[in-house]
């Protein structure tokens, strides 16, 4: 129903109005819950993100060295049966015991990789795996939002960071194969996220290093400054990301979370993030073990 402007009448909620209010409903009736199968949980992620079945590793092209900001990385190709390409950059860890560290790139090759999480992970001795889809090659512009490629995944009945997530399975398969030690995975944006609901819907990583990606998928009014790739229909009927932290049953560091459109949290919503954590790994019944850490 469409009104002049200044015509609706203030019975009817503006769009930005309902989302957060059913928001905020479907938020409190996940807090409320006594219990959940994660089992189940991580299957309805699944379905949530279309993620489908994981990709099956087919082979590896090695392009062979590459100087890159002053580091000799292996650059690479990785493909599967069902004919996705990726391509990536490796640094192999310095002792297998450290592992490695795989960072989603969904922005392509293009600059500097990710120098933050890269040196934090060279530092404790792991290695490093950068991949970008390979439709999206070496360069993409900075100023890219994805907007036809997300409208063309939801078309097809797939989401972008599905896409993603299927991507980060992909590489795992990639290095466990190589022997590559115990995996973590680390990312900013919407890469943190596809890192997210991967380790979210598999399990079976040991470290999580996230950064500037949203904190709640609640509604709020104002310009987003996440592409349009960050959007998933139907996410906050399943859970919001505290479930999806929850579920990963690894050690977390989220670093300046965001709302949706940009503001970062305060104190207060650190802590209830804190302390939704917390009760979803209760009422999944998961060991509480493993430690979430936010930095503002």
């Amino acid at each position: 129903m469409c009104f002049r402007k200044g015509k609706r009448p203030p019975i009817v909620p503006s769009i930005t109005e309902f989302c957060r209010k059913r928001g905020e409903e479907l938020i409190a009736a996940a807090r409320a819950q006594k219990s959940m199968n994660p089992a189940a949980k991580r299957k309805e992620l699944r379905r949530v993100l279309h993620m489908g079945d994981a990709l099956i590793l087919k082979d590896a092209r090695d392009f062979g060295p590459e100087q890159i900001a002053g580091r000799t990385w292996r650059r690479m190709l990785v493909s599967a049966e069902s004919r996705e390409h990726f391509m990536l950059l490796l640094i192999a860890p310095q002792d297998t015991k450290a592992g490695c560290v795989i960072i989603p790139k969904v922005e392509g090759m293009t600059g500097t990789p990710d120098p933050a999480l890269v040196e934090q992970a060279l530092a404790r001795g792991q290695g490093v795996l950068l991949f970008t889809e390979g439709s999206f090659g070496d360069y993409v512009h900075p100023t890219a939002t994805h907007h036809d490629s997300t409208r063309a995944h939801l078309w097809l009945g797939r989401t972008f960071l599905g896409e993603r997530a299927r991507g980060v399975e992909l590489m795992a398969s990639f290095l466990r194969k190589r022997k590559m030690g115990p995996l973590s995975l680390a990312g900013a944006g919407e890469g943190a996220l596809a890192a997210l609901f991967c380790a979210a819907v598999n399990g079976g990583f040991a470290r999580l290093d996230l950064s500037g990606m949203p904190g709640t998928y609640l509604h709020r009014s104002g310009k987003s400054p996440f592409s349009l790739g960050v959007h998933l229909p139907g996410f906050l009927v399943w859970g919001d990301i505290a479930l999806a932290v929850a579920l990963t049953q690894a050690e977390v560091t989220l670093t300046r979370p965001l709302h949706l459109d940009g503001a970062p949290f305060i104190r207060k919503e650190r802590q209830q993030l804190q302390s939704d954590v917390a009760h979803f790994r209760k009422v999944c019944g998961l060991r509480a073990g493993h430690h979430f850490a936010i930095n503002s």
